[in-house]
């Protein structure tokens, strides 16, 4: 039943459609997940949702799936779009039913993929959302964490200002400018950001990890540390403990967020599907802002003195 509490809507990237309407790629009725609040706790995932008349949401397209044996139990469906989900375990992408059972990703719009099922039961798979799962609705991606790692990643993660104060009292340094970096910068306002001196804001070479100040002569050009070329973009922190909770000292490229380095080898690892089957391109992107990474997905940063950053430098000059 769809109730304020339980009915999430997700627009997605939104446009006008051809009668001029705001609206995004997502249906309201595109997936439905299916918890259990008594022990043992678990979550299913499975395609579709109720409408208002209590009946499963389809459009007329929607790939259906039936047995040779032809029994309405045996009928199932997937969405037009699909709802696809990667599971770290399996480590590989999977469409889900209506029914929840597993399939592998469609050849096609109209035709379904094939079923997987269990060895040596050869069972259907059900689709039980683990913590880290990844699910995907239309070139929409959601990051599945389960309570008891939410607690565990809010009570060990480290106060965002204490991380940036640690840096700023390192008195990072231009290696152009010869002076002194602001990284308090990445906390500031938008009206804070408008009246800090442009030299003083941390600009990044996200292909090598070299920070600088911002200097309007290097846009476009290559590093003047290493000679990499690449893009040089404002150096981003944005604080989500459900994506990372550790120490920055990686930096995704092209986009310059920064993060912890087990979270940047981990998606830049994971191929990440940009549409809706069959005109999906699956390829690492960041999870903070969604951009395509580039062949080099990440760079450890670099400050003035060459090194990267790591655990032992911090606490010396913390």
């Amino acid at each position: 039943m769809a109730t304020s509490e339980n009915d999430i809507v997700i627009r997605g990237p939104l446009h006008r459609d051809r009668s001029n309407v705001l609206c995004g790629p997502v249906s309201r009725f595109a997936c439905r997940i299916i918890c259990r609040r008594d022990p043992p706790y678990s979550a299913t995932l499975y395609a579709a949702g109720f409408n208002s008349d209590n009946e499963i949401f389809l459009s007329e397209s929607a790939p259906k799936i039936c047995s040779k044996r032809s029994r309405v139990d045996d009928f199932d469906a997937l969405t037009t779009f699909g709802v696809r989900v990667f599971l770290p375990d399996a480590n590989a992408w999977r469409e889900v039913s209506v029914h929840g059972n597993m399939h592998q990703l469609r050849p096609g719009l109209n035709v379904p993929g094939e079923a997987i099922r269990s060895q040596p039961k050869n069972a259907k798979v059900s689709c039980e959302l683990v913590d880290g799962a990844i699910i995907d609705i239309a070139g929409i991606q959601l990051l599945w964490r389960t309570g008891p790692v939410i607690d565990r990643m809010l009570q060990s993660t480290v106060e965002r200002d204490r991380i940036v104060e640690r840096i700023h009292t390192r008195r990072p340094q231009c290696p152009v400018q010869y002076h002194t970096i602001n990284f308090k910068y990445c906390l500031y306002s938008q009206e804070e950001k408008e009246a800090c001196e442009a030299e003083r804001r941390p600009y990044v070479y996200p292909a090598c990890g070299h920070v600088h100040s911002y200097n309007r002569s290097l846009k476009g050009m290559a590093c003047p540390m290493c000679r990499t070329q690449g893009p040089y973009v404002e150096l981003k922190f944005s604080w989500v403990p459900s994506i990372s909770n550790g120490e920055p000292l990686a930096v995704f490229n092209p986009c310059g967020h920064i993060t912890d380095l087990e979270t940047a080898e981990r998606w830049s690892n994971i191929r990440l599907p940009d549409n809706a089957p069959p005109n999906a391109k699956y390829r690492p992107i960041c999870p903070y802002c969604a951009k395509a990474l580039k062949r080099v997905p990440y760079s450890r940063i670099i400050w003035q003195d060459g090194n990267p950053v790591d655990d032992s430098t911090q606490q010396e000059t913390a």
